[in-house]
């Protein structure tokens, strides 16, 4: 009769510990979200957030001309045509100066000076132009 007993109370102390065990994972599985577990669309909704958040620190000085999204007087580009409009900066390979000076004339988006002194760190011609 004891060893019955015994083997009840393991049992339910078995189950009572996997069902601590579970809980206790269940807990970790929603604190540690990975930034890696992200989906597109969430992704997208992140960047969309990021750019909204920008646009609308700037909001007093927006405005539509013949369709187009200006800050200023300066256009402000979509994140699909950025790197194109980034490479146009670029022509002519005339450093981190002059690539922001082209870009403040015409253009922006957030982060547009960061991704002009990325690509200038990143171009084999400038840094050879700039060492001599």
């Amino acid at each position: 009769m004891t060893s019955l007993r015994m083997s009840t109370s393991s049992r339910r102390l078995g189950l009572r510990q996997m069902h601590s065990w579970k809980e206790s994972k269940m807990k970790q599985q929603k604190t540690n979200v990975s930034p890696l577990r992200l989906t597109t669309q969430q992704m997208d909704g992140l960047i969309i957030k990021r750019t909204a958040r920008h646009l609308y620190q700037a909001r007093s000085e927006l405005s539509i001309s013949d369709g187009l999204l200006l800050k200023g007087d300066r256009i402000i580009i979509p994140a699909t045509l950025q790197k194109e409009v980034l490479g146009r900066i670029h022509q002519g390979h005339f450093g981190i100066t002059k690539c922001r000076e082209r870009a403040a004339s015409s253009v922006w988006w957030p982060g547009i000076n960061k991704d002009i002194s990325a690509l200038i760190g990143k171009c084999r011609v400038c840094q050879e132009k700039q060492s001599s």
